[in-house]
């Protein structure tokens, strides 16, 4: 991705192969996240404002708590601030996820 341009500021990304959360991250501007691989459950977007002692669901423009089964490209709109870690909470069924997170 050198020299066009496009490159995320921030990237980071890895597999969950059992029910469990990606590391937190401080995201203080806009960012998005990948979902992919063979996995089947439900992955929530959460929030923290202590550093990581408790999360919680964070809630969609629509009002609604987020919820994801199905792989692709996400935007986490309106829901970013300053000193706030962000983190994706895997429920698995079955297979693994793959996942990204950018801005």
């Amino acid at each position: 991705m050198s020299g066009n341009g496009l490159a995320p500021v921030f990237f980071e990304g890895g597999s969950l192969v059992s029910t469990g959360s990606t590391p937190g991250f401080a995201l203080s501007k806009p960012f998005n996240f990948i979902l992919s691989g063979t996995w089947v459950g439900t992955v929530a977007l959460e929030a923290s404002i202590d550093q990581g002692v408790t999360y919680i669901n964070c809630v969609m423009p629509d009002g609604s708590a987020s919820s994801f089964s199905t792989n692709g490209f996400y935007t986490a709109p309106n829901v970013w601030q300053k000193d706030v870690l962000f983190r994706l909470t895997f429920t698995r069924t079955s297979g693994t996820l793959d996942w990204g997170i950018s801005r």
